[in-house]
């Protein structure tokens, strides 16, 4: 029985290689961003990205403890207007270290402006 080899075309293993190279590059990368994402204080409440309270509710949050419900919106933060949340946690990893609670402003539904102490920022 006489088999023939076909001799494949470089190009055609260049994909599964770019995957490769990807794959270990995250996995090498990975314990470096956790690290930073560790490192940044949690507020007690999950917002997506136009600082609106997502539905993730984790037992012992401090702000949903203290009545930060779905759907509010994020306004501002110990006084001063939060636009976005990489501004929020920039604020958030500020003021951590110089005050032991953070004063938050929600607004509801129905346009309600309230205003929630959190202590214990971890």
């Amino acid at each position: 029985m006489d088999l023939q080899f076909v001799r494949s075309h470089w190009r055609s293993h260049l994909p599964p290689l770019v995957a490769g190279a990807v794959a270990v590059f995250v996995l090498i990368i990975s314990p470096f961003w956790t690290y930073q994402w560790i490192q940044v204080p949690f507020l007690g409440v999950s917002l997506e990205q136009n600082n609106v309270v997502s539905q993730v509710n984790g037992t012992n949050w401090p702000a949903r403890m203290q009545g930060v419900a779905f759907k509010e919106r994020l306004v501002a933060l110990n006084g001063e207007a939060v636009p976005d949340i990489r501004d929020m946690q920039r604020m958030v990893a500020d003021r951590v270290q110089t005050e032991a609670h953070q004063h938050i402003t929600v607004k509801g539904r129905e346009q309600i402006v309230q205003v929630y102490s959190i202590k214990d920022i971890q």
